[in-house]
């Protein structure tokens, strides 16, 4: 494919997620209904202003969090480009049925206009096992707060501990799924390949 042909596919899926981000809009807010909604905003005030404002941040984070989980070589899209497929993704997995099913492979394959599926793929897969291992660090921590600071009943205390150790394991899975990330990738693209879900680019790229 021409550069000239990439760049117009690129405009024309560009200006795809832009209907489908303002369709889902609408659906949102008529779904929900404007006198709820600004009934809502005046019961925040100002303060809805600062959850925009966070809420907005958390998506800068993490579009800056996916754009290093990309190889350098393919690491050539913005920051904004990410940005606003973050938020079509996630439009995608709170409005439908399908969920982050749906979202995310919507996201993968936006990406791989950007840069081979495999590296889409991974570089998603890759951001949102970091996000979960996070999350789960902060709740053990948490949880530690919780043993030391407060005087809790032992029922509480051995429940505390034991949840804790129950997320153990998923962290120490997750560190294995990262530094496996090529071989488990390639085993997920030769999954889809065998069931004809490749677009033939990407099947063409891999056996390249």
């Amino acid at each position: 494919m021409t550069a000239l042909n990439r760049l117009n596919r690129y405009q024309k899926l560009s200006l795809v997620w832009l209907v489908i981000g303002l369709a889902l809009f609408a659906f949102l807010v008529y779904r929900t209904g404007i006198g709820t909604i600004l009934s809502n905003i005046k019961l925040f005030g100002y303060y809805f202003l600062i959850l925009l404002l966070i809420s907005g941040t958390r998506q800068v984070l993490r579009a800056f969090a996916w754009r290093y989980c990309i190889e350098r070589e393919h690491r050539q899209v913005s920051l904004f480009e990410l940005f606003k497929l973050r938020l079509v993704g996630d439009a995608i997995t709170d409005l439908t049925v399908a969920g982050p099913v749906l979202g995310e492979t919507a996201k993968t394959y936006a990406a791989a206009e950007h840069m081979p599926l495999t590296f889409s793929l991974s570089s998603i897969f890759i951001e949102n096992l970091i996000y979960s291992l996070a999350v789960i660090v902060f709740i053990i921590s948490g949880a530690f707060v919780l043993l030391g600071r407060i005087a809790l009943p032992n029922q509480v205390r051995i429940a505390t501990v034991a949840g804790i150790l129950a997320l153990v394991a998923p962290v120490l899975v997750a560190v294995w799924l990262i530094s496996r990330r090529r071989l488990l990738i390639s085993g997920i693209l030769n999954w889809l390949e065998q069931r004809d879900w490749l677009p033939e680019e990407s099947r063409a790229e891999r056996r390249a």
